[in-house]
């Protein structure tokens, strides 16, 4: 049970004083910083890793001191920045760049554009590319060039007109009147086109084999 008498806090059988005790003159006060610190003990030393970072951080300032010449302006730390990642990204991009054809993929790229269609879109990109192990971004940026060369070559007086959009499986193609006449707009899909490509692209590889065949031969 808690008490309260004058001046005296009782708690049970204990008793506790509640006067304050004021300091005597000339003693040092417990707000004294020497007091403090006698109270506290002595200071924490530093842990094993802070007196390690601070050892390789004075060295490496001692080896490497930094002078006026060293300090670049910042202008100048941007530039070379941007330059050192460009070098990076053209060393990143010339093996996955945009290398030129071989024989037998612009073979079976041009069997497509002159009979089929000059302008495949994004999935007959990606079959052609599947199945001459070609990128099929490559593929759209090499009919792209196709394209463009044969508008330079064609004469200015001549009158191009682009074929018309036929309503081929679930998509609208331009596509060549060759290829219409031996298939219907309604039978062109995309397993139409993988077969077709497939079987030129064997046949071409083959025609290439017997050429080599006979090189050596001879």
């Amino acid at each position: 049970m808690l008490t309260r008498s004058a001046g005296t806090c009782e708690v049970g059988s204990s008793s506790f004083a509640g006067r304050m005790v004021e300091p005597a003159a000339g003693s040092s006060s417990l707000l004294d910083g020497a007091s403090i610190k006698s109270a506290a003990g002595p200071p924490p030393q530093p842990s094993h890793n802070t007196r390690h970072r601070a050892l390789r951080r004075s060295t490496f300032k001692s080896l490497f001191p930094r002078t006026a010449s060293s300090i670049k302006p910042k202008g100048d730390l941007r530039a070379r920045a941007a330059q050192a990642s460009r070098a990076r990204a053209r060393v990143v991009r010339s093996p996955t760049g945009n290398p030129p054809a071989n024989p037998l993929q612009r073979q079976v790229m041009m069997m497509v554009y002159t009979q089929i269609t000059a302008y495949p879109p994004e999935a007959w990109c990606a079959i052609i590319g599947r199945l001459i192990k070609r990128d099929p971004s490559q593929v759209n940026i090499w009919f792209g060039n196709q394209r463009q060369r044969e508008a330079r070559a064609r004469d200015q007086n001549d009158a191009f007109v682009k074929p018309p959009y036929y309503n081929c499986g679930l998509r609208r193609i331009r596509m060549r009147p060759f290829a219409l006449e031996h298939f219907p707009e309604s039978c062109w899909s995309d397993e139409l086109l993988e077969e077709i490509v497939m079987f030129d692209h064997f046949r071409q590889r083959l025609m290439m084999l017997n050429d080599l065949r006979m090189q050596k031969n001879t």
